[in-house]
C-alpha cells in the first residue's frame, strides 16, 4: 500500500473517469477534492509518442492494464538508454511550486520478460522550452511481466504554459518489449506535502 492516501485504485478510478482537470473556476475546495480533480493531462495511450523505433508503435489491445490498450515499444538492440523513448505532451499549464507527480502503467512483454530482470532506465516531466528543466524524475524502477505503476514527483521552479511540459520515457538501455499504458500526471498545487506522495519500491 502506498503512502496516505494515492493508492492504486484512487489512480485507476483517476484514468476510468472520462474527466480531466477541472477549470479552477470549477474546482471544488481543497478539503473536497479527490484524486481525479487533480489530473491535468489527457493520460490515454494514443497520446504517446515515440521515437528510435520505425515504423511508430500504435495502440494494440492489452489484457491487464486500464483502458484495455498499451503502445507496444520493441527495442531491437540496447544502447544509450535515450536512443530509444516515448513522450506525451502535458497540455495543462505549471505554476511556480506546484507539486507534480506522473504515474505511467508499464510492463515488459517479450520472451525473456518472465526471467530476465529489467529497470526502465528514466521517466521524467520536463520543459520543452530552452533551457530544458526536469519537473519530476525516477530513474532504474525495476520492471517484470507485470503492469506495474512507475512514479516520479518533483516540485516546479518555475510557470510553464499549456504545452510547454512532457512526460518523458528513455527505453534504450536494453534489447527487450515494452508496453506502455496510460500516463497520469496530478498536478497537487502548491500547498501538497511531497511526503504523502507514492513512491517506487526501490524509493527512486
Amino acid at each position: 500500500m502506498n503512502r496516505l492516501g494515492l493508492t492504486t485504485l484512487a489512480v485507476i478510478a483517476a484514468i476510468a473517469s472520462p474527466a480531466v482537470a477541472q477549470t479552477p473556476q470549477d474546482a471544488p475546495p481543497p478539503a473536497q477534492r479527490r484524486m481525479i480533480d487533480y489530473l491535468v493531462n489527457a493520460p490515454h495511450v494514443q497520446n504517446w509518442m515515440t521515437w528510435g523505433v520505425t515504423p511508430a508503435p500504435t495502440p494494440q489491445a492489452a489484457e491487464g492494464v486500464t483502458g484495455g490498450q498499451a503502445v507496444r515499444v520493441a527495442v531491437a538492440r540496447g544502447g544509450d538508454p535515450w536512443s530509444v523513448g516515448a513522450i506525451m505532451t502535458n497540455p495543462a499549464a505549471i505554476t511556480t511550486g506546484d507539486v507534480i507527480l506522473v504515474a505511467v502503467w508499464i510492463r515488459r512483454s517479450d520472451s525473456n520478460a518472465a526471467t530476465s530482470p529489467t529497470s526502465l532506465p528514466l521517466l521524467m516531466v520536463e520543459s520543452q522550452t530552452e533551457p530544458k528543466t526536469v519537473i519530476a524524475r525516477s530513474a532504474d524502477v525495476p520492471l517484470s511481466d507485470s503492469w506495474t505503476l512507475v512514479y516520479a514527483s518533483g516540485t516546479a521552479a518555475a510557470d510553464y504554459a499549456p504545452g510547454q511540459t512532457a512526460i518523458i520515457l528513455h527505453l534504450g538501455r536494453e534489447a527487450q518489449t515494452l508496453e506502455l499504458g496510460p500516463a497520469l500526471l496530478f498536478d497537487m498545487g502548491p500547498d501538497y506535502d511531497p511526503a504523502r506522495l507514492p513512491t517506487n519500491p526501490t524509493g527512486s
